[in-house]
């Protein structure tokens, strides 16, 4: 057997949320087997099925030569991959996290590296590089972690990659939901817990093109705009809300006062031209964005003795 490098690692939860490229799932499962079984820890596996996935039960049951290793949950609804991992994670027994998509992403060979660099570190998020993918798709994701750049500190080199190893504890404090799941090491990071990453060559089935619809860039814009509040403005929204609640009261007020010269000094009349109406509505906006933001402020402030802002690594006596 191979020893892991990490001798704290004596047992750990894979879990497997199955909501879509799921077809090869028992050969992608039977490499996960194998590689795994050279790694001297114990291995639960936790494949959790959407109702598309639920036939494949059976013979997941039957890919495995000790049926005491293997949880299977078959869901009613699809509730997203967040909501999937968050179900596997509150069925597992160990300690330590290892998420897995149901396709090949990389090669399982691998598996000892990731579950090596683990350490003193509380997540591992694994970056699939050399990239193999189509040049269109390379320039999606370097538009996608652009603009995340652009608004937050920094950003997950990998969102798309579902192979992340992490403490199990980290899952109480980091909360997902939708597909915030792609932003998990950042997210973590954010409420203190250690990250690292660490590169996997990608597999070669795992690159095709991927074009998705409008409705899908959409979403992944809004979820970035939700990261980027939640990590940087989540304990101070006046100042999201407040920035732009300024800039659009300023330009209101400045326009109306440019509105109210030309009418007393010009004899310019006023109530039927519409910049009237448009610095009126940019003047309200304005205010309306502070006073959410000083709302948002009052609830922090109210409720701050319940935030735990900082983590406590080690206390040495």
């Amino acid at each position: 057997m191979v020893q892991s490098e990490d001798p704290v690692i004596k047992s750990i939860s894979v879990i497997i949320p199955v909501n879509e490229r799921g077809e090869k799932l028992i050969d992608v499962l039977n490499d996960y087997q194998t590689s795994l079984s050279l790694i001297d820890i114990i291995v639960e596996y936790i494949i959790v099925l959407t109702p598309q996935y639920a036939h494949l039960a059976a013979n997941i049951k039957s890919s495995f030569l000790d049926s005491s290793t293997i949880k299977i949950i078959v869901l009613n609804r699809n509730y997203g991959e967040a909501g999937e991992i968050k179900i596997g994670v509150d069925n597992s027994q160990y300690d330590y996290i290892l998420t897995l998509p149901p396709y090949k992403q990389f090669d399982s060979e691998n598996l000892s590296k990731i579950v090596g660099a683990i350490q003193d570190f509380d997540v591992i998020a694994v970056n699939r590089w050399p990239r193999i993918d189509p040049l269109l798709n390379r320039i999606q994701s370097w538009l996608f972690r652009g603009i995340f750049k652009m608004l937050a500190y920094n950003a997950p080199k990998d969102p798309g990659s579902g192979i992340r190893l992490c403490r199990k504890e980290v899952f109480d404090e980091v909360k997902m939901y939708g597909d915030l799941h792609r932003f998990f090491p950042v997210l973590a990071e954010n409420a203190g817990f250690s990250v690292s990453t660490i590169d996997v060559p990608q597999s070669e089935s795992d690159a095709y093109h991927r074009v998705y619809s409008l409705r899908i860039y959409l979403t992944r814009f809004l979820d970035i705009l939700t990261v980027v509040f939640l990590t940087r403005f989540n304990k101070k929204p006046l100042r999201f809300f407040g920035s732009g609640g300024a800039i659009s009261a300023v330009i209101g007020l400045m326009g109306l006062v440019y509105v109210a010269v030309e009418r007393i000094f010009f004899d310019i009349a006023a109530g039927d031209r519409p910049l009237l109406i448009l610095f009126s509505l940019f003047l309200v906006l304005g205010v309306q964005l502070i006073a959410i933001g000083l709302v948002g402020e009052t609830i922090i402030f109210t409720s701050a003795k319940n935030n735990k802002e900082y983590r406590i690594k080690k206390i040495i006596n």
